[in-house]
């Protein structure tokens, strides 16, 4: 993902948003305008992709393959 953050899981658990003070809201608008963001890979563990970040990505990207059941690819639709 194209963000300052050095690791993309530092977007996904509510502890490193807190920590950092990431605002979720800018960079889900950031990614979603971004057009060149055709793929999100991420870690398959439900309790990072149950937060309001995930929850604004997945209204357009859709899950596209999973990967021996640790990480997930997402296109945008």
């Amino acid at each position: 993902m194209p963000t300052p953050y050095v690791h993309g899981s530092l977007l996904f658990y509510a502890h490193h948003q807190r920590a950092l003070g990431i605002d979720t809201d800018a960079v889900a608008a950031s990614l979603l305008k971004n057009r060149q963001v055709r793929y999100l890979i991420g870690d398959a563990d439900s309790s990072a992709l149950a937060n309001p970040l995930a929850g604004r990505l997945f209204e357009r990207f859709e899950l596209v393959e999973e990967l021996e059941g640790e990480i997930r690819v997402w296109e945008r639709r």
